[in-house]
């Protein structure tokens, strides 16, 4: 607990550094980790990444649907809204001509 009470005394950007260097090895420590275990237990399943069933498939499926749906009900609205205008013109232009 001496250590934490040290670090308390410390100017901020001194805490500042101290957090980023930590932050930085622990990152690379749980890489490391993860590297290891990942080589003494190999898990078959897992090196089957691009097989049809695997949620990142089914992920970039669903958000492909989504953006086709965005696209098409985009080109609906921008449709709807060109025939609007369109008639809004059309109206305008039969106002000012009878108007005259």
């Amino acid at each position: 607990m001496k250590f934490l009470e040290k670090i308390k005394g410390w100017p901020i950007e001194k805490k500042r550094i101290f957090s980023i260097l930590l932050a930085v090895f622990l990152t690379i420590l749980i890489i490391v980790l993860n590297s290891g275990i990942n080589l003494l237990w190999k898990d078959e399943a897992q090196n089957k990444v691009f097989n049809k069933n695997s949620p990142i498939n089914s992920i970039k499926e669903s958000f492909s649907q989504i953006f086709g749906d965005v696209e098409s009900i985009a080109k609906q609205v921008s449709s709807s809204t060109a025939q609007l205008i369109d008639q809004i013109k059309s109206a305008s232009s039969s106002f000012s001509t009878s108007s005259n």
